[in-house]
């Protein structure tokens, strides 16, 4: 402990709690940080487990009916558009103002408070967010969004109070930075109040079976079960001061008119004394608490993706997900780091091409295996190497600037962690497609021309060499020639691929037409290209049976089955087949 010191705001915490009734045992003391007043709860003693650590009674919770009865009745009548989360803020922030004069003084005077370094992103400037995070889920534009949804709150409450005779100085005096800074520490210091009704006869507590989630908004959640519960978030003062690590064991102890824990380890002299807050990933800590922790075994990697659907494919998204699920963020975890289930059904159905969006509707939630399968997880991979990109790039930003300030150190953990996490995600996907790959038929530009020989002097012909076409844009009208000249190739019995033929002609009808803005594309093509082709290659192109509708089956073969893959090291479309 020789680091930090103990305050005359700690001392008149505890003598206010034990005052009041709290309990608290006697070998424990809350002290501050030498360059913050940023508390943490340390022993004066060795403390054997079992042990009831603190408790502290129902009558010092700062919770939504308290808060809303020092308020005139007007903010709280029917209508008001004032959340919980803002009466409770606001009340905070006003009882700030009373300094000495306020009940809840003694607690408040210990809160962390920015100018002394304990504020996490939503009290830095843009400035250095974008220093330390940018490229992140908690980038600047990111954070700006947490804010004005506080600062609708704010204004929201603000307006109301000013509007009620008699309040008016109270709301000229809640400051947006007043409000910010209360509404963070509401955010992340909140229990859920189910705790205060607790039945005691039961033998059941809620707090096992209860889930506090604190949002992106900073807005806390209480489910049970999966479900939210209606709790309302409250604040418990000393119990609220210790710090988080994982895994810490203790148990909660509810009674009728306190609420408080017992530690479950041998706690040695002058060691820290933690609560667990759950198992929350470094984002969460970061965003409410202002720290992360380094090697978290709880971290994650969000990743957020909810895009505009078809009716048909949002039909089958229904089919996959209930839409109050539905939220658009899926989790990595540092442990593993394999996408979700519901991520990878939603890229199934992004990614469908006709026939396969017809499977998916009778079979939502089963994978097509070839062409869909890879192209679903194609696009994943391909997201994953681009988030990893963006934290790369900020990484490399910061590097010699590490070390320099608490936030910065704690924000790179947090980038750290993320990169960490997406590098095992990415190399775990490239070792399922490659499995992938073995399990199909994946045929290149190449390979459908290399058996004829011909065909493939006319391309070179009309077209050059690779790198010719790849400066003048043709490869994909090469692509989707080559297509329709292993079909033309088919029906003379001259085709390796007569099996998936046989299966592509039942998808791709000669007489069926794409969406007018393609089939426009592919005539125009028809009537600029193949003058020149018949002319430059007539033994070739001069064919007969080279027509427009030949043409638009090709196109609409490249476009629903051919896919963009890196297969040993080499990027280029290719069309996949399952065997």
């Amino acid at each position: 402990m020789k680091n930090y010191r103990q305050t005359h705001e700690f001392e008149s915490l505890t003598a206010w709690a034990k005052s009041n009734g709290a309990f608290i045992y006697d070998d424990l003391i809350f002290i501050s940080g030498e360059s913050s007043n940023c508390g943490a709860c340390y022993t004066t003693a060795a403390i054997p487990p079992s042990t009831r650590l603190l408790a502290i009674p129902h009558s010092l919770a700062i919770t939504y009916s308290n808060a809303v009865s020092q308020f005139p009745p007007e903010l709280s009548e029917a209508g008001t558009p004032v959340t919980h989360f803002a009466v409770i803020s606001a009340f905070l922030a006003l009882e700030k103002l009373k300094g000495s004069d306020g009940f809840w003084h003694p607690y408040i005077a210990t809160l962390p408070s920015v100018e002394l370094g304990c504020g996490g992103p939503l009290f830095q400037s843009p400035e250095i967010i974008h220093l330390w995070l940018e490229g992140t889920n908690l980038s600047a534009r990111e954070i700006e969004i947490v804010k004005e949804d506080w600062r609708q709150d704010w204004k929201c409450i603000k307006d109301v109070l000013g509007s009620i005779e008699g309040w008016e100085a109270h709301a000229e005096s809640l400051t947006w930075e007043l409000y910010l800074w209360a509404a963070s520490m509401f955010a992340s210091r909140a229990f859920p109040d189910k705790l205060l009704s607790w039945d005691s006869s039961s033998t059941t507590p809620p707090v096992p079976q209860l889930k506090t989630q604190v949002n992106e908004d900073g807005t806390t959640q209480i489910f049970q079960d999966g479900v939210e519960t209606g709790a309302k978030p409250a604040l418990f003062p000393i119990l609220d001061m210790l710090n988080h690590k994982p895994h810490t064991k203790i148990t909660w102890q509810l009674e009728q008119n306190d609420i408080g824990f017992t530690g479950e380890e041998f706690l040695e002299k002058g060691t820290e004394v933690f609560n667990n807050y759950g198992p929350k990933p470094n984002q969460q800590l970061l965003l409410s608490y202002g720290f992360a922790i380094q090697d978290n075994p709880n971290d994650t990697v969000m990743l957020k993706l909810k895009p505009p659907l078809d009716s048909v494919r949002q039909a089958i998204r229904d089919e996959q997900i209930s839409a109050k699920d539905d939220i658009g963020t899926y989790h990595l975890g540092v442990n593993d780091p394999t996408p979700p289930i519901e991520l990878v059904q939603l890229f199934r159905i992004i990614v469908a091409n006709q026939w396969e969006l017809e499977v998916l509707q009778n079979s939502p939630k089963d994978p097509i295996m070839g062409r869909n399968e890879i192209a679903a997880k194609t696009q994943i991979l391909r997201s994953l190497q681009m988030k990893l990109s963006t934290h790369s790039c900020g990484r490399r930003a910061t590097d010699d600037k590490i070390g320099k300030s608490q936030f910065g150190n704690y924000a790179t953990i947090f980038r750290n962690g993320q990169i960490q996490i997406l590098r095992s995600a990415i190399l775990r996907h490239q070792d399922e497609l490659k499995e992938l790959y073995s399990c199909c038929l994946i045929v290149s530009l190449e390979e459908l021309t290399r058996p004829y020989r011909k065909f493939s002097k006319a391309i070179e012909t009309c077209f050059g060499d690779f790198d010719d076409r790849a400066a003048t844009g043709m490869d994909e009208v090469v692509f989707m020639l080559a297509i329709c000249n292993i079909l033309l190739e088919n029906q003379k019995g001259n085709s390796f691929l007569a099996p998936q033929i046989k299966e592509l002609l039942k998808h791709y009808p000669l007489n069926i037409a794409g969406n007018n803005e393609e089939e426009a594309r592919v005539k125009q093509l028809y009537e600029d290209l193949f003058p020149a082709l018949a002319e430059a290659c007539p033994k070739i192109f001069g064919d007969n049976r080279w027509t427009f509708d030949l043409l638009r089956r090709g196109s609409r073969i490249l476009l629903g089955e051919s896919l963009k893959l890196s297969v040993d090291g080499h990027e280029d479309d290719f069309l996949v087949f399952s065997r």
